[in-house]
């Protein structure tokens, strides 16, 4: 994995403006959870009413309305993040999906699937900078590593060289 995040400073600005980050990138992750959930089974046998596109609208709208901040949000974060904007546009109603062939409703689903893991990761980044809580601090008083971290491991002694 690449270099260890930085932590922010407990109690500090930094930290309420960390929390303030990933309670919105968690909130964004919802709602496109919730994007895939009126059309992860499919449309087979299905008859959309007007309900479910007025929901499925307002979901997807959201989700356009907070693009913008959620790129700026996670920022380096997360790889992929334009790849969002391209389901939305592929994605315009439920009636629109419907017609799709089974081969380009799964490439979506595959698509939202791979987005859908980066954000989770992009969380976790953003997780991962928070401050020890005070029994994390007081393991690593004792030698222990903080969690998400491996201990050092012994450097390998190198190959005898039988000659």
């Amino acid at each position: 994995m690449g270099k260890e995040a930085t932590r922010v400073k407990a109690g500090s600005a930094a930290a309420k403006a960390l929390e303030e980050r990933i309670a919105f990138v968690q909130e964004y992750i919802k709602l496109w959870r919730q994007f895939f959930e009126t059309f992860a089974d499919g449309f087979e046998g299905r008859k959309i009413t007007k309900k479910d596109e007025e929901e499925f609208a307002r979901i997807l709208n959201s989700l356009a309305h907070h693009h913008y901040r959620f790129a700026y949000t996670v920022g380096n974060e997360m790889s992929g993040v334009d790849g969002i904007l391209k389901i939305l546009c592929e994605a315009t109603s439920l009636s629109h999906l419907k017609g799709l062939s089974e081969a380009q409703l799964s490439k979506i689903q595959i698509d939202w699937h791979e987005i859908f893991i980066n954000m989770n990761k992009a969380l976790g980044r953003l997780m991962a900078r928070r401050p020890l809580t005070p029994e994390e601090e007081a393991m690593a008083k004792r030698g222990a590593p903080p969690p998400g971290q491996t201990p050092e491991a012994p450097p390998e002694a190198p190959p005898e060289n039988p000659a």
